[in-house]
């Protein structure tokens, strides 16, 4: 699960949390290879709205999710990519065109994709 933390305004005081995604699920880890769910994360405006967006991979859950923030603080969880355990994202405009592309790359699937719009 991922969490949105709010930072008080004294950063020393507990910081409060609300979860904003859904359905994201590790597989089993091996004994001596523990994995989570998510893993690594990029963000930047994905749908040009203003607004950012993040992008987790799975991790041990071998999909790739798009956290679109509908408003500001919520979150709706998409899958953009299936089939990609163990990977890590990045979101850049690699093109130049002024809207992000992203990145992913499965090094247990051995594939890199560029997702754009």
């Amino acid at each position: 699960m991922t969490f949105l933390l709010q930072i008080p305004s004294d950063p020393k005081q507990t910081w409060t949390h609300q979860p904003i995604s859904t359905g994201i699920q590790s597989r089993k880890s091996p004994p001596f290879g523990p994995q989570g769910a998510p893993g690594l994360f990029a963000w930047g405006d994905l749908d040009g709205d203003g607004r950012i967006d993040l992008v987790v991979s799975g991790d041990g859950d071998p999909n790739i999710y798009w956290l679109r923030q509908t408003a500001v603080g919520s979150f709706s969880t998409q899958v953009v990519a299936q089939n990609l355990p163990q990977a890590g994202v990045a979101v850049a405009d690699l093109d130049g065109n002024g809207t992000a592309e992203v990145v992913i790359s499965s090094y247990e699937a051995n594939k890199l994709i560029v997702l754009g719009r």
